[in-house]
């Protein structure tokens, strides 16, 4: 068994980060309404800066082939940016690359320090503060942010992402089938109590069926028959509440999924009008130019996939199916489910939400190379180019 040294500087970084996370963007929130200053990075982007910067000479810790991969997708894409360089956004566009490099160039601190992070305080400070955010300010009329009105929003300040990110954090919560199974009442069951709550609270359609999924596997994979109830309970609630009005399309609801499916059109007429790949941060002024609309996603599409199309072309879905197949192969080799789980929860909601590229779920994708490349390494496992889909 191998032991691992660390030292101050990571346990802070961690620390910092878990903070940064559960305040999300109330930090950015605040100096604009009290101090007139805006900034269009968060508090979170800083931590993770600090920690790729120590990430850089954790060698040990890396993994070649991913770096690989991770070079070939910031080179190439950066060739695209400048294909297009009469819809430049100058070094914006530049940056915004960069960051989506610095949360995966990460991975190697996650690699050495993954256990530090403790997702049970995590869970336990982030969900019962924004539950009672929720209730003293329930509508959110913020310049820049969707209104939201009536359903919680979370630190994201958007309700979809935060239903689909509480749905990891439940899986994180849940990996032990011991825990799953264990009958007397804890603190662990009060907080899973809140986070189904929040996710009801959401009132996210992809959040709830990816929940529901969840609960599903796990009545099928530990024979957990109390779980035919609660089923049955949530899909009364369903079926008695707002909810079944927003799965039918009525009542406002109708506005949401109008205005995803029609990023989702605009995102096929600039495919259909450019020879390459439109580059990073681009995607927005070519929906203002050729389409005229910039309403709901306005830097993106709603469909992550569709991006990565847009983006950097068949490329780009070469390189992240490749990383994928890695992170699937490795963490069946680790018998690691629940990571395959949460691996599984990125990737469907990201055909249907810009989900990969949020800095969230950047950050548990950097979790993921990170436990994949920690455990290979302490298996003695090469971390050479053949060893790869071994």
């Amino acid at each position: 068994m191998l032991l691992i040294k660390i030292n101050m500087l990571e346990k802070f970084s961690i620390w910092f980060l878990i903070v940064s996370l559960i305040l999300g963007h109330i930090p950015n929130i605040l100096l604009s309404r009290y101090f007139g200053v805006q900034f269009s990075f968060y508090l979170y982007d800083i931590i993770i800066f600090f920690i790729f910067v120590q990430s850089l000479f954790l060698f040990k810790y890396r993994n070649y082939f991913v770096d690989v991969l991770l070079l070939l997708f910031f080179l190439v894409n950066l060739i695209f940016l400048f294909f297009n360089f009469k819809f430049l956004l100058g070094l914006s566009s530049v940056l915004y690359l960069f960051r989506i490099m610095v949360f995966l160039g990460s991975y190697p601190f996650f690699c050495k320090c993954y256990k530090l992070f403790n997702f049970r305080l995590f869970s336990f400070i982030l969900v019962p503060l924004h539950l009672l955010i929720f209730i003293k300010f329930p509508n959110l009329y913020l310049a820049g942010y969707d209104p939201h009105r009536g359903r919680l929003y979370g630190p994201f300040f958007d309700p979809n992402f935060y239903s689909i990110f509480l749905v990891i954090i439940f899986i994180f919560l849940t990996k032990n089938k011991e825990f799953i199974l264990k009958k007397k009442i804890n603190s662990y069951h009060l907080i899973l109590i809140l986070i189904v709550m929040s996710i009801f609270l959401t009132y996210s359609r992809a959040g709830l069926l990816l929940f529901m999924i969840v609960l599903l596997i796990y009545l099928l994979k530990y024979r957990i028959y109390l779980l035919i109830p609660f089923m049955l309970g949530f899909s009364f609630i369903i079926a008695s509440s707002s909810y079944l009005f927003r799965f039918l399309l009525v009542e406002g609801s109708f506005d949401s999924f109008f205005f995803r499916v029609l990023s989702y059109f605009d995102g096929i007429v600039i495919f259909n009008t450019n020879i390459f790949p439109v580059g990073f941060n681009n995607i927005k002024l070519y929906k203002y130019f050729l389409t005229s609309n910039i309403n709901h996603a306005t830097a993106y599409t709603d469909s992550f996939i569709l991006n990565l199309i847009l983006t950097g072309g068949i490329f780009n879905v070469l390189l992240f199916f490749v990383l994928f197949v890695f992170l699937l192969n490795r963490l069946k080799k680790l018998k690691a489910g629940y990571l395959t789980l949460v691996l599984f929860i990125i990737v469907s909601s990201s055909f249907v939400l810009n989900t990969f590229f949020h800095p969230y779920f950047l950050i548990i994708t950097a979790f993921l190379i990170g436990f994949c490349a920690k455990r290979l390494k302490s298996k003695n496992y090469g971390l050479r180019f053949k060893d790869v889909l071994r």
